[in-house]
């Protein structure tokens, strides 16, 4: 037995991917939409994703993702045992998703080399692969490919994007509120949309920066002063590379997530098959337009 156990570990070490191969990490696929007839009506792939680096992003932006998603980012070797306990503690008290157990390595792995399999195995390669990228890449390479390929909601990769798509601002003209905002989406983006549902949005950005006023990264006076702030939106669609029905290909892509996990719209490369009829649409939207 022990020697079969130790032969699996084996076998599950090699199956391991480079880590070498993220550095150059780029989406093969693009998230297509379809009409009923194959016609390709919305595209929004790789080539709309605008990256950033690092020392670019707002320092407060940065403080805010670690702050609700790994307060530990800085201490831990890519998997935080406390972290998880601490989540499941907070979570139940609260009956929310208030904090995550996996940390940002963690999701980092998953989006960019593993499918969504819920195994022990898959785990457990979640965890090693963690491992491995902490001993292969810096602290900040890790954050900086996260925060360009994180998915947070309504067709938008990474924090460029969503700043255009919920506040049409590059990343450096953000507010704190609106910073904060944006930190809170990983776990559900659909469901803490500024777009779909302002009011959750509000509260989870409130718990970013309660979370940020606990960790001694802003001051009460400023955590206090964002969280009276409305929640405020001048959305953008997201840049894409075919365009045809433009409203429905957004309400398609508000859709997703209730289908779809994070993970799996993150990694893209969806095909979404519809039932529009395109002569219908045209001639609906010639209507409106008359």
């Amino acid at each position: 037995m022990v020697i079969y156990g130790g032969w699996q570990w084996r076998k599950l070490q090699q199956s391991l991917p480079e880590i070498a191969d993220i550095s150059s990490y780029s989406r093969d696929g693009t998230l297509t939409i379809k009409a009923a007839d194959g016609k390709i009506i919305q595209q929004t792939g790789p080539a709309t994703r605008e990256k950033i680096k690092l020392e670019d992003i707002p320092t407060p932006l940065v403080q805010a993702f670690i702050a609700i998603e790994d307060r530990r980012f800085y201490e831990h070797k890519g998997v935080d045992y406390q972290g998880v306990l601490r989540a499941f503690v907070f979570n139940i008290i609260a009956r929310d998703v208030v904090q995550g157990g996996s940390t940002i390595t963690q999701q980092l792995a998953r989006m960019v080399f593993l499918d969504m399999e819920q195994t022990i195995w898959r785990k457990l390669r979640e965890a090693m692969l963690a491992w491995k990228m902490e001993k292969e890449l810096s602290k900040e390479e890790i954050l900086e490919l996260y925060l360009n390929i994180v998915y947070l909601g309504s067709g938008a990769y990474g924090v460029t994007d969503a700043a255009w798509v919920y506040f049409s601002k590059p990343v450096s003209g953000l507010t704190l509120a609106e910073m904060a905002t944006l930190a809170g989406l990983p776990p559900a983006p659909s469901q803490y949309s500024p777009l779909v549902n302002p009011e959750a949005a509000k509260g989870r950005r409130n718990i970013v920066l309660a979370e940020m006023q606990k960790a001694g990264l802003i001051s009460d006076e400023r955590a206090k002063t964002a969280i009276a702030k409305p929640m405020e939106v001048q959305p953008s669609a997201p840049k894409r590379l075919i365009v045809e029905a433009p409203y429905f290909g957004n309400y398609i892509q508000k859709e997703l997530p209730k289908y779809v996990s994070p993970e799996v719209l993150a990694r893209g490369g969806l095909t979404v098959e519809t039932t529009l009829d395109r002569s219908w649409q045209k001639i609906g939207e010639k209507i409106i337009q008359e």
